[in-house]
């Protein structure tokens, strides 16, 4: 059962399946699947004209509804296009709110003690289901909740008032309490509150100064200056106007309700602003998440201009004048909001779309025959031709019709470029047709490099070391997925580098990484080394996103994902690495480092053939690379489990990546890997036959005689075979302990210092970690201070604690490293300074977490072993 939405933890599934029903119904089509959320729209007219009228009569109704049957762009375009669940989210906002105005028809004339259990259960049930799809709903929830707890004032502790409001949120909220329980409780992540006060306010300035003209909708459609001032003044005036009805009906029995309503708006507002300003949602640059103002503003000022002109039509009252000149303004104002709404929705529909000719063009365009990259922002191609162009972002794994698609297209196109595609084909000496299709730009038909090198073996390399002098030559050179480099940055422009020299003068022809991380993008290029050191270069500066070949097609991201820069063949020494980080990274983990050599046309392949050896080895599970994989897939069907991707197949990643050794496991790969697969296996001391399977070579792997419990772990993945060792104890540059949360997480010492001398100075250092095997709470951050002799802070550092950037498990129950770099800025004087460092956990109120520890400690910070040293070096004059 499909609880969330996209399959992101926080929107519930409620609203998709009525969409899924009338296309079980009546076919899919975007209409048909548009249809379900305007159905649930539908529903929030009706409710807010229902509420409405309960609090100021029909005309009061018919008001709000034409405030909502079009209202602002976004909230039109929210209402008719299933994006989230926004329309379920307000409908249940306004039924929350109606329940706390009115919980019984005759609670307006006995208060209190026609609430009955049921109108309560009910109240929980809109609660529960606005907690499963849409957190958004919760003022609303906490709305009504507080207006009934005023209305049964000591009854509230009765079991008969909240057993039944309880059973109806929990019979509500029940999907996402089953869902989080099976997935660690991943929806309590999704949305992280606010990073502090300091954030708050900014969020705060934003909803006012920009969400909401924003959700307006004047800023697309009207300059600067009069006109758009005009309609805010207006939006103003109906917010103002229900105050003064109240005002002068304040002694007026007849206009409880309203006093009922003000009270519930006020307080909604109020609790709405608080959820909004204390949570993530108001640090993202978008005004969707003010959607719910929308009918509940509806209905306020529609209640509000009724009210005014019902003060006005009472013969001889004393405010009849005053009420008549706020009346008919206000409905003036309300006519010429509606009217806005509909010329904005008019001059919307009337912009000239480009985009959907040149979607158009893409059907009859034999390279977009097949799935293309592209964009999420590009899906609505897939609107505009009726699913006849399949446009898809394997950046999100929503939608797996066209995940399916694109993994099964033997030659994906891409869109605009997607991820510096042209970087890609440079990297690699590939090549694909390239072309404008009215607006977009096309690659199709790519060609994969006419060569395929082997792996250097790693004898041959005779020392790996970054841009501190540091060796990495065992981490990346053994096979082994538990070991790894930490790269932090060592030149300008946050550039790592990795320096590898030969025993003797190789042929080079390129270079591959296994990264961890594999949506951490970065760009690198790679210089050769002579003999005598001297360096000239042999790649430009490339940016890797993720793309990679697996035999004659090319994929994106996934656990087969790897870094591959070809290079013309060139006999050298040596050749030293560039990383240029991007985005907010500080380090880079690499987990594996070849050397590419030399290179023959790829075999053909009889995938019929290989499948039939496959079966007469009686191998059960087959690992192979993604390519072949998919292509023994189409042959074997179920008969056989193949190593596919887990993000399609829904698999557990680790159990899809690790080999057993057993005689019903085997490895496929191209002859090119079949020598770097044997060594694999050797160095692991299992044994394996080796068979040819239709152009491929099929190990099949024997079973073992007796393993231990410290045996090496095979995995394939990266398009390899990898032999998984536990990694030796490093030694650490100053050991230390230091545990936080009652021992789930220890800081062992730090394992690296480096010092960086320059007009800009920095210090790298590599902290070690022993994480419980029951985990740790995420997130937190890391901070350190440099203090000066007075103990004030001089320079700081502040950036997530992240323990582990694999694909694999969480490291629970494993020791880890974090690199973090401290920049101390211009404004902090060279000297020596005392080094602090600590955790705390982000929110609203930060409170650092105390260490336990023998060392000294400054104010819940750990003074660290070694000071801190600013001596920026002056470049000398030029005359």
């Amino acid at each position: 059962f499909p609880v969330f939405f996209y399959g992101q933890p926080y929107m519930g599934s409620l609203e998709p399946l009525v969409s899924a029903a009338l296309v079980r119904l009546f076919g899919a089509s975007p209409f048909v699947i548009c249809l379900g959320t305007a159905l649930v729209a539908f529903g929030v007219v009706a409710t807010l004209f229902r509420l409405a009228w309960r609090v100021a009569g029909p005309w009061a109704a018919l008001l709000a509804a034409a405030l909502c049957l079009v209202g602002p762009p976004g909230f039109f375009h929210y209402m008719v296009s299933p994006r989230g669940g926004y329309a379920l989210g307000l409908l249940l906002t306004i039924l929350l709110l109606h329940e706390g105005l009115f919980p019984d028809a005759q609670a307006e004339t006995v208060p209190g003690r026609h609430v009955t259990p049921g109108r309560l259960a009910v109240v929980g049930l809109l609660g529960g289901l606005g907690f499963w799809n849409f957190w958004l709903t919760l003022p609303a929830l906490g709305a009504a909740g507080l207006m009934l707890a005023a209305r049964l004032k000591g009854r509230i502790f009765s079991w008969r008032v909240w057993l039944p409001a309880l059973a109806g949120f929990v019979a509500g909220s029940l999907p996402w309490w089953i869902w989080n329980a099976r997935h660690d409780w991943a929806s309590l992540t999704s949305a992280p509150a606010s990073s502090g006060l300091r954030a708050s306010a900014a969020s705060l300035a934003n909803l006012l100064m920009h969400r909401l003209p924003d959700l307006i909708g004047t800023v697309d459609f009207l300059p600067p200056g009069g006109a758009r001032l005009a309609v805010h003044l207006l939006v103003i005036y109906l917010a103002v106007l229900p105050l003064a009805a109240l005002v002068m009906e304040r002694r007026e029995p007849a206009t409880a309700p309203m006093r009922r309503l003000a009270a519930g708006v006020l307080l909604y507002g109020f609790l709405f602003t608080l959820a909004y300003t204390l949570s993530s949602f108001g640090a993202l640059p978008t005004s969707r998440y003010l959607l719910p103002l929308v009918p509940t503003f509806a209905v306020w000022a529609g209640c509000g201009v009724a009210r005014c002109f019902a003060c006005a039509s009472v013969r001889g009252g004393p405010r009849r004048g005053v009420a008549l000149v706020l009346a008919v303004p206000g409905a003036i104002t309300l006519g010429l909001l509606v009217a806005a709404s509909a010329w904005t929705l008019k001059a919307h529909a009337a912009r000239p779309r480009e985009w959907i000719p040149s979607a158009r063009q893409l059907m009859d365009h034999p390279g977009a025959g097949e799935a293309l990259f592209a964009k999420f922002d590009l899906f609505g191609i897939n609107w505009a031709t009726d699913g006849r162009v399949c446009a898809v972002s394997p950046e999100i794994w929503r939608y797996a019709p066209y995940l399916d698609r694109l993994e099964a297209a033997r030659s994906p196109g891409v869109l605009e470029n997607m991820g510096g595609f042209d970087h890609f084909l440079e990297q690699t000496r590939a090549r694909a047709s390239y072309e404008r299709v009215g607006r977009y730009r096309l690659h199709h038909h790519a060609v994969p490099p006419p060569l395929r090198p082997a792996v250097l073996p790693a004898t041959a390399i005779a020392e790996i070391t970054d841009g501190f002098g540091g060796e990495w030559t065992r981490e990346l050179t053994d096979d082994s997925g538990e070991t790894h480099a930490c790269l932090a940055a060592s030149g300008p422009g946050g550039e790592c580098r990795l320096r590898v020299r030969f025993r003797e003068p190789v042929e080079v022809s390129g270079v591959r990484l296994v990264p961890r991380g594999h949506r951490d993008i970065f760009s690198w290029s790679v210089e050769g080394l002579g003999p005598d050191g001297a360096r000239h270069p042999v790649s430009r500066h490339l940016v890797h996103s993720g793309y990679y070949w697996s035999g004659p097609r090319f994929y994106h991201g996934g656990l087969a994902a790897r870094a591959e820069l070809r290079i013309e063949p060139a006999t050298v020494s040596g050749v030293e690495i560039r990383l240029t980080l991007l985005g907010r990274q500080n380090w880079k983990c690499i987990e594996t480092l070849q050397i590419l050599t030399g290179g023959e046309p790829p075999p053909p392949v009889d995938f019929a053939a290989a499948a039939a050896a496959v079966k007469s080895a009686g191998v059960a599970r087959v690992f192979a690379d993604r390519w072949t994989a998919n292509a023994l897939a189409r042959e074997l069907g179920s008969a056989v489990w193949i190593s596919r991707e887990p993000a399609l197949t829904g698999e557990d990643p680790l159990w899809s990546v690790t080999v057993p050794v057993a005689e019903t496991s085997g490895v496929i790969v191209d002859p090119g890997e079949a020598a770097h697969t044997r060594g694999v296996l050797e160095r692991a001391g299992i044994a394996a036959d080796a068979s040819p399977a239709g152009g491929l070579v099929l190990f099949h792997l024997r079973a073992p005689r007796g393993r231990g419990d410290d045996e090496p772990v095979l995995a394939f993945y990266a398009g390899q075979l990898f032999c998984n060792r536990p990694p030796e104890p490093r030694r650490l540059t100053e050991p230390f302990e230091a545990s936080y949360l009652g021992g789930k997480i220890c800081l062992l010492g730090i394992s690296q210092w480096r010092e960086t001398r320059g007009p800009e100075t920095a210090t790298v250092i590599a902290l070690d970690w022993r994480v419980a095997p029951e985990g740790v709470p995420r997130p937190m951050v890391l901070f350190m201070h440099g203090l000066d002799g007075k103990g004030r802070i001089a320079c700081m550092l502040n950036e997530p604690l992240a323990l582990d950037a694999g694909w694999g498990p969480a490291p629970w129950g494993r020791v880890c490293t974090t690199i973090h770099t401290l920049r101390p800025g211009p404004e902090t004087p060279n000297g020596t300074y005392t080094l602090v460092a600590g955790l705390f956990r982000p929110g609203l109120i930060t409170r650092r977490l105390i260490p336990d520890t023998t060392r000294e400690t400054n104010a819940r910070r750990l003074v660290l072993p070694r000071p801190l040293t600013v001596q920026r070096q002056t470049p000398p004059s030029q005359h």
